[in-house]
């Protein structure tokens, strides 16, 4: 009898233990610098696009990144470079957790990345 008690709690918690690995390992968190390059708005929900480098120096990725606080969002500048930090649950669906104003990668890459003068 106790045997199979413990069987059955050790069948629990390596259940348990995995479904909370796997939740952990679905997370992606991207730190990086780049440049905004769009801002909107679809109701509620605030976007940014952020013109990166990829994984290689020739390769430029542009990812869509939701920003939660409207106030973070609206300081925000277009064409101007930020070090960024955000995440994502599927790969796909950015979310913004820190933005700082990056002026050393702006002032090397900006003509790299095609941003015009303001």
């Amino acid at each position: 009898m106790h045997k199979k008690n413990f069987f059955y709690i050790g069948a629990i918690l390596t259940i348990v233990g995995l479904i909370f690995f796997y939740r952990q390992a679905s997370y992606t968190n991207i730190i990086t610098s780049g440049f905004i390059i769009e801002k909107a708005a679809d109701g509620n929900v605030h976007y940014i696009e952020l013109k990166r480098l990829g994984e290689t120096k020739e390769e430029i990725v542009i990812d869509r990144i939701t920003v939660e606080e409207k106030n973070t969002w609206n300081l925000i500048e277009i064409n101007k470079a930020y070090w960024v930090v955000y995440f994502s649950r599927n790969g796909k669906d950015f979310k913004l957790e820190e933005i700082q104003s990056n002026k050393e990668f702006e002032s090397i890459y900006k003509e790299e990345f095609s941003i015009p003068d303001q």
